[in-house]
């Protein structure tokens, strides 16, 4: 990210003339992460950016009510999802009873677990899965206090309140479903990497994720035409046939990626992925950068990866090759070498 900046600030390049091209959009959501804290515009092509999506608008609901109950508008959000036979009916009883009493949903929920006729007219199965849903809220609350990171936490919430099996049933397309998982997926590894780089002494708190989240979810400012005429161009390989970009950047070359997991055992669509490699590749006018991870992160925990094997079919002398230190090296060398100018006046 740091490159791209330099390229619209040094190099004075149109967001709109530097691409990042994936292999899925499984890969987009750790770009937008940066871009967004960076203030670096961008538009994701073809798809909803990661926080527009339903299932991770749903998980951060979760997350913002187990933080604070009374927040009513995540708990009508989520107190059906998973479907619970929680219907219109039930939900309108509760809000009245809320109403009345000035009280939070939750509240109205939880007095419905100690005297079940609180609200006469909510059937027998509906006060039960009531219970269940607060008991749930209460246990994970509890969870993510105890717990020594946060993300174990978030992780055994996912596979506990059954998102994914509910994603299974709505959708018939496999691919589909399993992107939608990724997703919830990779909400775990944005809370683990958040812990991580969590630049305080204290260990960080719910409170301080959801803050981060309200930061990279500020919708772009409309006024800024500019800004939003030339925004970094996030989209898949396939989607980029025929356009051509300044810079091209092309994360993910490891094994499992590009080459894509599927098809590795089939040795003619490996080489179709050879050709969609070329494709990313000749889509660059003046400067290309193929990178790659030495580790992933899957449910929040750290994978080694290996190198893509297309990596070594290039041929070297036609390529820079940098390592993360390296560059590190080289920004610390620039930093102190602008200091010494300022020092001596030149």
């Amino acid at each position: 990210m740091d490159c791209i900046r330099e390229e619209i600030v040094k190099d004075a390049r149109l967001g709109s003339q530097i691409a990042i091209l994936f292999r899925t959009n499984f890969q987009t959501r750790p770009f937008e992460e940066e871009l967004r804290s960076r203030s670096i515009p961008y538009k994701l092509v073809g798809g909803y950016n990661f926080f527009d999506r339903k299932e991770v608008r749903d998980m951060i609901s979760y997350i913002r009510l187990i933080a604070n109950t009374r927040d009513d508008a995540s708990l009508l959000r989520i107190l059906n999802y998973p479907k619970r036979g929680i219907g219109p009916g039930s939900v309108s009883a509760i809000h009245e009873k809320a109403s009345q009493m000035g009280g939070s949903l939750y509240e109205i929920l939880f007095r419905i677990c100690e005297s079940p006729d609180f609200i006469p007219s909510l059937q027998k199965k509906i006060q039960s899965e009531i219970y269940n849903f607060v008991n749930l809220i209460e246990r994970t609350k509890k969870k993510f206090s105890a717990a020594p990171k946060m993300y174990f936490a978030l992780r055994e919430f996912i596979q506990e309140v059954g998102i994914e099996k509910e994603i299974l049933l709505e959708e018939k397309d496999e691919k589909v479903a399993k992107a939608r998982s990724f997703n919830l997926s990779e909400l775990v590894n944005m809370m683990s990497y958040f812990e991580e780089n969590h630049d305080s002494p204290e260990k960080p708190t719910l409170f301080d994720f959801i803050n981060r989240l309200n930061l990279l979810m500020e919708d772009e400012s409309p006024s800024d035409e500019d800004k939003k005429d030339n925004r970094i161009q996030l989209l898949t390989i396939h989607q980029s046939k025929g356009l051509e970009f300044e810079s091209v950047y092309v994360p993910g070359m490891e094994e499992g990626i590009l080459p894509n997991s599927r098809v590795l055992t089939e040795e003619s669509s490996v080489d179709e992925e050879r050709r969609l490699l070329y494709v990313a590749m000749t889509r660059a006018r003046k400067h290309l950068c193929l990178t790659g991870a030495a580790n992933r992160r899957k449910f929040g925990e750290q994978t080694a990866t290996q190198a893509s094997r297309f990596l070594m079919e290039i041929d070297p002398e036609t390529m820079d090759w940098v390592s993360n230190d390296e560059v590190r090296q080289q920004e610390t060398e620039d930093f102190f070498a602008e200091l010494e100018k300022l020092k001596t006046g030149s």
